[in-house]
């Protein structure tokens, strides 16, 4: 019966290919993982190759499938995102995805590729966002661990201050004057008209060693206005069953942890039945 099912998913995912190849054939999937768990790699590919023609990897250890990239444990893996545009510049988008984030990938298709995407989730309140003042230091987000480490505020001042001042400019505008953000950053995606200034922010923000989830969201604030974002709907899952609080109306859950042998069966089901639906 599982062999069944294999053949199953791969005709049709076949189709599936044939379906969707005109709305992202031409769009990047940069898929990186914060430790190098690879196993997984195969069953990635397998999701999402109906969806996305182009699929990199990148991770902190040398692999086949696998571009590798010392970002310690993904405190600074949005310079993959960089890496990938440069190396790619013909793509029309850029779509960032964490290993263990998974994209419901058809219900992508309607939404406007030239806008930035950006999860709803977590860090994003009421009011779209976690803003932090940069002009009251430490004290500004002490309940994060994260700000009081190298990682956080002084790497954001420092960061800010070598910030060109039209980047400062739209940032004031989504987030207040001298401020950044924080916000969960599993996911992005990055129309390729922005895809000189992105490269030049991370740049910037990796040499002064600033965590992925304030450079990501302060990035992102830099180059538009958060008003013209599209904003995906998702779900913090359980670690210990995450599947139980799967939503397919949902764009993305997160974390699913697939060096589950049952969680990656579940996700498998669910892709399956989309196929079928098509």
């Amino acid at each position: 019966m599982n062999y069944v099912k294999a053949c199953a998913f791969f005709f049709i995912s076949l189709l599936g290919a044939f379906i969707n190849a005109a709305q992202f054939e031409n769009t990047l999937l940069i898929i990186n993982y914060n430790h190098a768990y690879y196993d997984s790699i195969p069953f990635l590919k397998e999701l999402y190759a109906p969806y996305f023609s182009d699929i990199v990897f990148y991770g902190p250890e040398e692999h086949l499938d696998v571009t590798c990239c010392k970002h310690h444990e993904g405190f600074l893996s949005y310079i993959t995102i960089a890496d990938a545009m440069e190396k790619n510049p013909e793509k029309n988008g850029y779509f960032f995805l964490m290993d263990d984030c998974i994209l419901n990938a058809w219900l992508l298709e309607p939404l406007d590729t030239n806008r930035i995407w950006y999860s709803d989730i977590h860090s994003f309140t009421s009011t779209r966002g976690t803003p932090i003042q940069l002009n009251s230091g430490f004290k500004a987000y002490s309940s994060w661990s994260i700000w009081l480490t190298k990682w956080g505020y002084p790497a954001a001042l420092n960061a800010f201050n070598n910030l060109p001042q039209s980047y400062k400019n739209q940032l004031a505008q989504n987030w207040g004057e001298g401020n950044v953000v924080a916000a969960y950053s599993d996911l992005i995606y990055i129309p390729a008209r922005l895809r000189t200034q992105f490269i030049e922010l991370a740049v910037l923000f990796h040499s002064h060693e600033l965590f992925l989830e304030i450079a990501v969201p302060t990035i992102a604030a830099c180059l538009e206005p958060k008003t013209q974002w599209l904003w995906l709907k998702g779900e913090g899952t359980e670690r210990n069953n995450p599947c139980k609080t799967f939503k397919m109306k949902n764009y993305f859950h997160h974390p699913i942890k697939l060096s589950s042998l049952e969680n990656q069966h579940v996700i498998r089901e669910i892709f399956l039945s989309q196929k079928k639906d098509k």
